[in-house]
């Protein structure tokens, strides 16, 4: 009898450890499951076209997985047609994900086209604007 029981406990015991194997082995598989981020930068300028002188405001946005992504660095530079580039500093996401910034355009600048690149999180964004050849306006009168 004694050991009919001692057989029955051992059962038991086999079949509870074989129970606690396949959840710690199920565990851990989920703990090493990697999430998998998907991030997005934009980037765009208020206008297509500037005139020396004038400002350009860039802006964008990051979000990963369709999320905005808070408090995220985000590196912005500006390359003039020259393939001279304009570091314009170190920028941190707001609460919804989005930055922006200024860029002064020098009225001694060369006209052309201006690229515009926002890096963050391993991902890069473009865009650009045109600098117009146009003299700006000096005492209200326009010259060509």
């Amino acid at each position: 009898m004694v050991d009919i029981l001692i057989e029955f406990i051992l059962a038991e015991i086999a079949v509870a450890l074989a129970f606690w194997i396949i959840f710690l082995f199920l565990h851990i598989l989920l703990m090493l499951r990697k999430r998998v981020l998907v991030p997005l930068v934009t980037v765009s300028v208020d206008k297509a076209e500037y005139s020396r002188g004038e400002k350009a405001v860039i802006s964008g946005k990051v979000t990963e997985n369709g999320e905005p992504a808070a408090d995220i660095p985000v590196t912005v530079k500006v390359t003039d047609p020259a393939d001279v580039e304009t570091d314009l500093g170190p920028l941190t996401t707001d609460a919804d994900g989005k930055y922006t910034i200024d860029f002064p355009i020098d009225p001694a600048a060369l006209g052309g086209t201006y690229t515009v690149e926002a890096d963050s999180l391993g991902v890069t964004a473009t865009t650009s604007f045109t600098l117009s050849m146009r003299k700006r306006e000096r005492h209200g009168v326009r010259k060509k």
